[in-house]
C-alpha cells in the first residue's frame, strides 16, 4: 500500500482537495478532524485544563481559537499542547494504516497540515502539495473561520510558506485560480499516479 502526504497551509484548499479524493474512493486519514475529535475527549479536556487552565478546555471551536491563538504566538505552549494531543494522534495513525492496508487499499492519504514542520516524511511514500498565494490564504482563512487578519497571519508564521514546501513535493496541486482548473489537475494526476483508472473517452 502506497502512503501520500497531502500538505498545505492554512486555507490553502487542502481540504477541498481531500474530499474530492474521498469522493472518489480514496481513503484519507484527516489528522485535523481527528485532533479536533481529541478535544472533545474528556481526558484530553482534563490535560488542557491543568496545562492551561478551564477556559481553554471547553472542547468546541470557541475554545479551539482561544487555545490557538495562545499557542500560536508562545511555542513552549504550542509545544505543550502537541505533548497532549499527538500520542493520541499517532496512535489513530497507526491503526488507519493497519486498517487500511486489511482491507486491501492501494493507497492511503495522510491529510496533516504540519508533515513537513514536524518531520513526517518518513511516514510516507510520496508527498503532494496543495498550493494557494498567501494573499488567498489570508481572504479564505478570514471568509472561512472568522478570523482576524491578525489571527490567520499567526498561524501562518508557525507554518513553512508554501513556497517552500512545492520544492520539497513529489506533486503540486496548484489551487490558485478557477477549483474547475484544480479539479483538471487532480483528475490528471490520480490517473497518472494510477490510483484513479480514467473514465474511457
Amino acid at each position: 500500500m502506497k502512503i501520500i502526504g497531502l500538505t498545505g497551509g492554512i486555507a490553502s484548499g487542502k481540504s477541498s482537495v481531500a474530499a474530492w479524493l474521498r469522493e472518489r474512493g480514496l481513503d484519507i486519514f484527516d489528522a485535523d478532524r481527528k485532533i479536533h475529535a481529541l478535544y472533545a475527549d474528556p481526558a484530553v479536556r482534563e490535560m488542557i485544563a491543568g496545562q492551561f487552565g478551564a477556559r481553554y478546555a471547553g472542547g468546541d471551536a470557541a475554545s479551539r481559537r482561544e487555545i490557538g491563538n495562545l499557542v500560536f504566538a508562545d511555542p513552549d505552549a504550542l509545544r505543550r499542547l502537541e505533548n497532549i494531543l499527538y500520542p493520541a494522534l499517532s496512535a489513530n495513525w497507526r491503526a488507519a494504516v493497519a486498517e487500511t492496508a486489511k482491507k486491501g487499499a492501494a493507497v492511503l492519504f495522510y491529510d496533516v497540515p504540519l508533515l513537513y514542520e514536524k518531520n513526517l516524511e518518513s511516514n510516507v511514500d510520496a508527498v503532494w502539495v496543495v498550493y494557494a498565494t498567501p494573499a488567498q490564504q489570508l481572504k479564505r482563512a478570514m471568509e472561512r473561520s472568522g478570523l482576524t487578519a491578525a489571527e490567520v497571519r499567526s498561524r501562518m508564521a508557525a507554518q513553512m510558506p508554501l513556497d517552500d514546501k512545492i520544492w520539497r513535493a513529489d506533486a503540486v496541486v496548484w489551487n490558485d485560480g478557477a477549483w474547475e482548473k484544480t479539479e483538471t489537475q487532480l483528475a490528471d494526476l490520480t490517473a497518472a499516479w494510477r490510483l484513479i483508472t480514467p473514465p474511457p473517452e
